[in-house]
């Protein structure tokens, strides 16, 4: 329980954080550019919480000199910063950004498949049924697992219902929502 106010607080502390460097931005007339290169330098933080909300922050911005800080944090010692990072990396519309997670595919690496995954269904590729699926057992969380249910893909789903009986969730379907992945969307 105290590992957990202490995790607790230290995401307090990275929004907050995030929030007053955005607002002094603002409110000096920095450019997005000016927040792009304090959010790459953030990659590099100390605190892991901070270079997660960076790397989350990066994908709103849309800025192609994201990507190559990106694809390095993928590398990163904490796996919330490499999960948030393959997150941001597979919204981000990029060859570089496409071609680094299609090779994750390929090497099988689950736990940035799991951070992707959004990523792989919008592509619907049949051979990655089966990684997405080992990823939601081996890192997936309950927002996964209700994408996996609603995206279309009678495997997937079943992956989560099961996923969702073995932790005790209820999962029900959802009405189709944008910004929601949908199995071969992207094809």
């Amino acid at each position: 329980m105290h590992y957990k106010i202490k995790l607790l607080n230290h995401l307090i502390k990275a929004i907050t954080i995030a929030l007053l460097i955005s607002s002094f931005l603002s409110s000096v007339g920095y450019s997005q550019e000016a927040d792009v290169i304090g959010l790459i330098n953030s990659l590099k933080d100390k605190n892991e919480e901070v270079r997660s909300k960076a790397a989350e922050a990066l994908l709103e911005t849309g800025d192609a000199h994201a990507v190559k800080p990106l694809i390095a944090a993928l590398k990163d010692e904490d796996a919330g910063v490499r999960w948030s990072t393959a997150g941001a990396l597979g919204k981000i519309k990029d060859t570089r950004a496409v071609d680094v997670l299609l090779s994750v595919l390929k090497d099988r690496n689950s736990e940035i498949i799991a951070g992707a995954y959004a990523f792989f269904i919008r592509r619907g590729n049949p051979d990655a049924e089966d990684l997405l699926i080992e990823a939601l057992n081996r890192d997936g969380d309950i927002v996964m697992a209700e994408d996996f249910l609603n995206c279309g893909n009678s495997k997937l789903e079943e992956a989560a219902r099961v996923w969702a009986k073995h932790h005790d969730y209820i999962l029900g379907s959802l009405p189709r929502e944008e910004g929601r992945p949908v199995w071969g969307q992207e094809k």
